[in-house]
């Protein structure tokens, strides 16, 4: 185990009831005080007391500067996050239940997802118990992760400052749909691995009404006509077909450029409202239109990306 996972597991290990906050100083950090450090020695070698007040007043603004980058994250904790379903190319929103316990005003806080592809974004304390913000995944996955990082370069980025928050969290990223404009056809019709076909069923409404006949069903009699004209007659339905869409995964070639035209596909569907049904390994989903059915779809989808 290398020194930095030796150091990264100890740090995690310190995130307890009240996460720690580390700071460093940054690259500009480094700089201030390495000019501070060279008026000093100016000011002792050469017995210039300008030197040294200029260096002891640029030493308290620094320790004023680390104070209030720590005190920036102090006593704030992420209780729950939750992120939404979001296509690669476009931010992913999230939304936070915090705990704040000093209720400081908070400045220039940044959200890291802690893993092997540094992925961050901006953070939006909206009151004591809420947080919000923004982050770009580079690619179609479903992105797991038990830590995430809050830091802060505030006020003037001399110095950083992150604490590790324990919160089991996941994102999904679904491959983004192919445009329009780019695929060779709306509809592809392959009898491997689509199927199109058409339900009727009864409408709701009345359509029309005929006399009725010793066949016709009593309880379609309509009797406000009857007290009306004496006329015994019967209300009839209109019957209506609707397009059932039916994939299955792989489809067609089982490449990316395959996923991401079912998933453009799957996408017109649904604004549309019209039913599709999906089958892959382990997993049939019968044709619906619901929210929650799309969601099954592209997570199954995203999933078959691993």
């Amino acid at each position: 185990m290398s020194v930095f996972s030796s150091l990264k597991t100890y740090f995690h290990q310190r995130v307890r009831r009240k996460p720690q906050v580390f700071i460093i100083p940054t690259v500009a950090g480094l700089w201030w005080l390495g000019t501070v450090f060279l008026l000093m020695l100016m000011g002792w070698g050469y017995a210039n007391n300008l030197c040294l007040a200029l260096a002891v007043l640029l030493l308290s603004l620094s320790v004023i500067f680390l104070i209030e980058c720590h005190f920036n994250l102090e006593g704030l904790k992420i209780q729950r996050i939750s992120f939404e379903d979001q296509f690669v190319g476009n931010l992913s929103t999230w939304r936070a239940q915090i705990i704040d316990l000093t209720h400081r005003s908070r400045k220039d806080i940044r959200l890291r997802w802690d893993g092997n592809q540094k992925i961050d974004g901006s953070i939006r304390v909206k009151s004591d118990q809420s947080a919000e913000g923004e982050l770009l995944f580079p690619k179609a996955a479903r992105w797991y992760s038990p830590t995430l990082i809050i830091e802060s370069s505030y006020p003037l980025g001399l110095f950083r400052a992150w604490s590790f928050q324990r919160c089991e969290t996941e994102a999904w990223v679904y491959p983004s749909p192919l445009s329009k404009g780019t695929r060779v056809h709306l509809h592809h019709q392959d009898d491997s691995l689509t199927e199109r076909f058409k339900i009727s069923s009864s409408g709701d409404e009345p359509h029309e009404s005929k006399v009725f006949e010793p066949s016709d069903p009593y309880n379609r009699i309509d009797w406000k006509q009857f007290a009306k004209n004496r006329e015994l007659r019967v209300r009839t339905y209109q019957e209506s077909e609707a397009s059932v869409f039916y994939y299955q995964w792989p489809y067609l070639g089982g490449d990316e450029l395959a996923r991401r035209q079912l998933v453009g596909l799957i996408e017109e569907h649904y604004a549309r409202a019209e039913k599709f049904g999906f089958k892959s390994q382990g997993l049939e989903l019968q044709p619906e239109s619901t929210p929650y059915h799309r969601q099954k779809v592209l997570r199954s989808l995203t999933e078959s990306i691993l």
